[in-house]
């Protein structure tokens, strides 16, 4: 079929380059993200948002225990080493992270469950000291499987923080029916969703488990940084594929909202249209008053009103 001497050779380096990219790819664990749940729960005057969940076989104990002892990969060192630019260095990184084998566990695999608790709209992070005081109002359990910890991220000026509970469940219930037990701390009314998980199996590729793109207004954030930078087609890509075509940007935000302090602010629809619920974020520019972001003045009237969704890739879209 090949004549050549040197074709041949190229196309049998070819082979035994893709025979090992296939071997190193199944040697990376397992994740199933389930991509049918998403529910609201009222937690006294707050909103528990839950729209992810994923299990892997990642072993993560054992993977923080060798990077505690600094047993990294050779490889890992000698591109440290060589001080070379951030983005090439971290380009270096991945590559050799998917020839890397990362430790697996064969009994009980991690589960995370991770959402948003919403607080009233005048309500913000920097009047909750560390984010304890609305983390302790609600308790989650699951079952098959149990949760062990919980945590949570915010940022000042913003009305509500991403949570996060994360523990053991085993493969081998992948298929069974879930139930998830919320019990309002306040008031020990407990809340019941059951469910069973339609899973997206895929391979894990980074040395840790992550809930992806899980702030509901950063694609508006960085739609709107886009915008005002008159770079449009980069905005582009944080509009639901669907929509890209007949979407009409505001005109506002080529004036108000460029040099401005723009203040988000999150809440929960059950009624868009075509969809079974979103998330509304309000964009107001203005200006914050003070450091922790807790006072605002509103420049003029003009806020905007977005929706983003969860798509099937596990990624929030306007």
């Amino acid at each position: 079929m090949f004549k050549s001497t040197g074709v041949r050779i190229a196309v049998k380096l070819l082979l035994i380059l893709l025979i090992i990219n296939i071997y190193f790819y199944f040697q990376h664990p397992v994740l199933y993200r389930c991509t049918n749940l998403s529910a609201v729960v009222p937690i006294g005057d707050m909103k528990l948002v839950i729209d992810d969940i994923i299990i892997s076989n990642l072993d993560e104990d054992k993977l923080s225990t060798l990077t505690l002892q600094g047993e990294f990969p050779w490889i890992y060192r000698k591109i440290i080493e060589k001080d070379l630019p951030t983005e090439l260095t971290l380009d270096l990184l991945k590559i050799a992270s998917f020839y890397t084998r990362k430790p697996i566990t064969n009994e009980y695999a991690n589960i995370k469950l991770a959402g948003t608790l919403i607080y009233p709209a005048g309500i913000r992070n920097s009047q909750i000291t560390e984010g304890k005081e609305s983390m302790d109002r609600f308790d989650i359990g699951i079952s098959p499987g149990y949760f062990s910890g919980r945590s949570c991220t915010k940022e000042d000026g913003y009305n509500y923080c991403i949570w996060q509970s994360h523990g053991t469940c085993s493969i081998d219930d992948l298929n069974k029916e879930f139930t998830l037990a919320i019990t309002d701390q306040a008031t020990n009314k407990v809340s019941y969703i059951y469910f069973t998980p339609r899973w997206e199996k895929e391979r894990l590729m980074q040395g840790h488990i992550s809930i992806r793109d899980a702030d509901p207004a950063q694609p508006v954030q960085n739609y709107i940084n886009r915008i005002s930078h008159n770079n449009t087609q980069a905005a582009l890509e944080y509009i639901a594929p669907e929509r890209r075509n007949d979407f009409e940007s505001p005109r506002l935000l080529n004036s108000e909202f460029k040099d401005a302090d723009i203040r988000y602010t999150v809440d929960w629809d059950d009624c868009l249209a075509d969809y079974s619920g979103a998330y509304q974020v309000t964009a107001e520019p203005g200006k914050y008053q003070n450091e922790n972001q807790s006072d605002f003045v509103a420049a003029k009237d003009n806020r905007l009103i977005f929706y983003t969704v969860k798509e099937s890739d596990g990624k929030f879209y306007i």
